[in-house]
Parts: C-alpha cells; structure tokens; sequence
C-alpha cells in the first residue's frame, strides 16, 4: 500500500516537473473550453488531447471533453474508446455521462438493445 502511494506520488513529481507544465495544461484546458464553446470541434479537440497526451495524471474530465469532441466530429469509435474507458472510473457523475454518450452512439449506430442497456446503466449510476 505504502509502495504503491509512494511509486505514484514520485510519479507525479516527475509528470510535473516544470510549473510550466501545469501552466500549459491550464491555457491548453481553456483553449478547449473556449473553441468547445465556439463549436471549434477540431481546435478543442488538438487542445484536449494536448492535455492527455501530456500527462499521466491528465483529469478525467478533459479526457471526457476529448471525447465529446471527438463525438462532434463524427469520429464515433474515438468517441466510444474515450467513453468506454470513462464508464470505467469511481466518479459516479462522469461514469453516467459517458454510458449515456455510449448510448447515443449505439442508438446512432440502430443497436437499440445496447443502448438500452447504456440508458440504465447511466441511470443507476
């Protein structure tokens, strides 16, 4: 247990090294944030995945604004890697939104069973 906090904590140390490493991801967020809001789908999505590719530790919420912009695009199987993974976590919240975005996607795709199946799965969550 010990090893484990320790093995990630000098991990993350050495993910941040720099202030300017959390000083880029903090104006790579807000880029995403604002071309997200401006339905610039392409620029959020080269913002956020600058925020993913760039750390171990990146937030799960940026990987869920990867997704969605991924979802804008049309480019449905990334959208449905990034929510898959995103149903995975203990954050009740993002683990809904994702397995309700997996259920539009499978209704989009006319597999009405597993997008049921996604449907309640964001409810009980």
């Amino acid at each position: 247990m010990i090893q484990s906090l320790l093995f990630s904590l000098l991990l993350w140390i050495w993910d941040n090294r720099s202030f300017d490493t959390i000083s880029r991801s903090n104006r790579a967020k807000i880029e995403g944030q604002v071309a997200y809001q401006e339905k610039d789908y392409q620029k959020a999505l080269e913002a956020y995945q600058n925020i993913s590719n760039s750390s171990l530790f990146a937030e799960p919420e940026a990987r869920l604004n990867l997704a969605h912009a991924y979802f804008q695009l049309k480019q449905l199987n990334n959208a449905r890697q990034y929510y898959s993974r995103l149903s995975k976590i203990k954050n009740n919240f993002l683990s809904s939104r994702a397995f309700n975005q997996l259920g539009v996607i499978e209704t989009i795709d006319k597999d009405t069973v597993a997008a049921l199946r996604y449907f309640r799965e964001s409810l009980r969550q």
